[in-house]
């Protein structure tokens, strides 16, 4: 081994030693995430709440994101001891703006575990259903249906609307497909083109067609 390399290595174990010390995780930090998530988010297919906690130099950085206001304060409480660096974002993500809800617009839409079609599919969501939103990477939406199971839609699947097109929405006259065999039709004439065809449960807006 040449001396190029001994010094390589003496700097890599010096650098692990520096990272290892200084990255100690007090047993009190993790303990308090546990109970917080816990008491907040048992079931993380329903709540979000992912803090991943980093104690460094004498400080305490919380990254993550929860979708719960109340679980980030009474974390950052409950740790106020440390000198805290906060990086945890509330969700919905700024980055929705005003359209923090969503409703499906094609007839089955498939919610899944993550962002990309060949992720493993967790549910299925019915046209018409409205879902919370709570943030976007790529062409992928994370969302909670009504039942409050998140996962990932794909945003072609969504027609987003802030909350006075929600409520525009709820307020409209509404059809609910009852029955198997049912379709989408071009137009209201007998003979007309088959668009899609619909779910039982499926719910549609109501127009008049006079």
């Amino acid at each position: 081994m040449n001396h190029l390399s001994k010094a390589f290595l003496l700097l890599l174990l010096l650098f692990f030693l520096y990272c290892k010390k200084g990255n100690h995780m007090p047993d009190q930090v993790k303990n308090e995430i546990m109970t917080i998530k816990t008491k907040y988010a048992p079931d993380k297919r329903v709540r979000i709440f992912d803090i991943l906690p980093v104690y460094f130099n004498d400080k305490l950085v919380l990254r993550g994101e929860t979708s719960i206001p109340g679980a980030k304060n009474e974390l950052l409480q409950k740790l106020s001891a440390y000198t805290i660096i906060d990086s945890i974002e509330v969700l919905p993500s700024k980055e929705l703006g005003p359209e923090l809800f969503g409703i499906i617009t094609i007839p089955v839409a498939n919610m899944r575990s993550n962002p990309g079609h060949s992720s493993e599919l967790s549910n299925q969501v019915l046209c018409g259903t409205v879902l919370r939103l709570f943030k976007l990477k790529g062409s992928w939406v994370y969302c909670q249906t009504p039942d409050d199971y998140l996962g990932w839609i794909d945003a072609e699947a969504i027609f987003g609307c802030d909350s006075i097109k929600l409520a525009d929405w709820y307020a409209a006259p509404k059809s609910i497909i009852t029955q198997d065999q049912t379709y989408v039709l071009e137009s209201p004439m007998q003979g007309a083109d088959i668009i899609s065809p619909l779910s039982i449960g499926a719910i549609l807006k109501s127009e008049n067609y006079n």
